[in-house]
C-alpha cells in the first residue's frame, strides 16, 4: 500500500505485483534472462520448476539466481519472494 505524501491528497493506493512480463525488472539492472528468472522466483517457483519452464539446465538457473541476489542485495530466494509480494 502506498500513501500519498501530499497533505492535501492523503489517499491510499493498493499496489500489487504484475507478473505478466519480466521486462520491467530489467530496469533494476538485470539481463533479460535474469529478469525472467526473478519473475519466476518471485512467484515461488523452485530452480527445478524454472528450469522446466525455461528449458535449460538447473545449474544455469542457480547461476542466474546468484547474480540476481548479488545485484539486488537479497540474501536468498525467500527474501526475494517476501519483498516482491
Amino acid at each position: 500500500m502506498i500513501i500519498s505524501q501530499n497533505p492535501r491528497a492523503r489517499t491510499k493506493v493498493e499496489v500489487s505485483p504484475n507478473f505478466d512480463s519480466a521486462k520491467p525488472l530489467e530496469s533494476l539492472g538485470l539481463t533479460p534472462r535474469e529478469a525472467e528468472v526473478l519473475l519466476w522466483i518471485s512467484q515461488g517457483k523452485s530452480n527445478a520448476d524454472t528450469r522446466t519452464i525455461r528449458g535449460c539446465a538447473e545449474n544455469t538457473i542457480k547461476i542466474h539466481a546468484a547474480r540476481i541476489f548479488e545485484k539486488l542485495g537479497f540474501e536468498n530466494r525467500n527474501s526475494v519472494t517476501a519483498r516482491m509480494k
